[in-house]
């Protein structure tokens, strides 16, 4: 990257705005903080900010703040434009822009409000094959793969659920560390893996983990001990562990992501398995009538729109289990200002 940077800044006047937003962007899904090519391109972002489409204006808001750059004329004019286009913005932008603690933050986060109360509010109340049709027909219609983790946050209060502990927060960054550490290569590089596992982001293509925590007590004929466990997944690997066996929840397909098997994301494994575990264990009654108790899930990004279609299929199949959700993404970004 550092030769990247080195025959790219005398070529940067060439550029055009995608092209300085990709830029950002790739420096910033690398981590590298480079600031030869980070400050040479602030100029020529200033230059032609008013070329940007709200997209790359998101890309390179998300990717200063998300590397910590310190440039507050860039980014107050970065906020300037946004606000100039903030009724041009689409949802997805929106949610990446609501992450970048720019000035106008706050007029974002009132912007992408509705938005996120009408995904809501579209959430199916029953399982009915028709309801999850016109639900897919509308987050299709809404053109969103991700609102972000301000976003999720948003969605997951009027959901019910709530954000779970700090031990547990702890307990699962302990698990996806020793998880993602758990590959072949040099020590050097496991180690980079498992930092990195979390420090992701929507936008960044690194290795996404979740954890969950379960204790579902059966009320049958017979007491038994409760159903505990712990189990941690990534996505697009399934490893050991078996596949979910009788599909009770659906992954929803993207609409910008459409080619991404939804049904391979950590969460989605995650609850699918408890949601198995339940089932296996109700002795032949629906989970819905006996299982009551606790599920803490941790995600290393803030989840996509079908793995919260997932949350709310596992709260209709088991009601009388309460879901506390966590986002890496969100300590990670918000740590300032939790």
């Amino acid at each position: 990257l550092n030769a990247i940077s080195a025959a790219s800044r005398p070529l940067l006047a060439e550029f055009n705005s995608q092209d300085l937003a990709n830029t950002a962007w790739s420096f910033a899904t690398r981590c590298c903080k480079n600031s030869e090519i980070l400050d040479s391109q602030s100029a020529e972002v200033l230059s032609k900010i008013a070329e940007f489409a709200p997209q790359g204006l998101a890309t390179t808001a998300w990717a200063y703040s998300s590397l910590g750059v310190k440039d507050p004329t860039l980014l107050d004019a970065i906020s300037e434009e946004v606000m100039r286009k903030l009724t041009e913005i689409e949802p997805q932008s929106l949610g990446i822009l609501a992450d970048a603690k720019l000035a106008c933050r706050e007029n974002v986060e009132q912007t992408l409000r509705p938005l996120a109360s009408r995904f809501t509010e579209a959430l199916p109340r029953s399982l009915d094959a028709s309801e999850a049709r016109n639900f897919a027909d509308f987050v299709h219609e809404l053109r969103v793969d991700n609102f972000g983790c301000w976003g999720a946050r948003y969605i997951f209060e009027r959901m019910g659920f709530e954000p779970p502990s700090p031990d547990f927060h702890e307990r699962a960054a302990q698990q996806i560390c020793a998880s993602a550490a758990m590959t072949d290569g040099e020590e050097g590089n496991r180690s980079r893996e498992a930092a990195n596992a979390l420090s992701g982001s929507a936008l960044v293509h690194r290795r996404v983990f979740s954890y969950a925590e379960y204790h579902i007590q059966p009320v049958l004929s017979k007491p038994g001990a409760p159903l505990t466990g712990a189990m941690t997944r990534e996505n697009g690997r399934r490893g050991a562990a078996p596949p979910p066996t009788n599909g009770h929840l659906r992954p929803l397909s993207s609409p910008i992501s459409g080619l991404v098997d939804r049904g391979l994301c950590s969460e989605f494994q995650l609850l699918s398995a408890i949601v198995d575990i339940a089932f296996r264990s109700s002795e032949g009654r629906h989970p819905a009538e006996v299982c009551h108790g606790c599920v803490r899930l941790f995600v290393s990004t803030a989840p996509c729109v079908s793995c919260i279609w997932a949350m709310r299929q596992f709260q209709l199949i088991l009601p009388q289990v309460r879901v506390e959700v966590g986002n890496g993404e969100e300590l990670y970004l918000y740590k300032s200002d939790l």
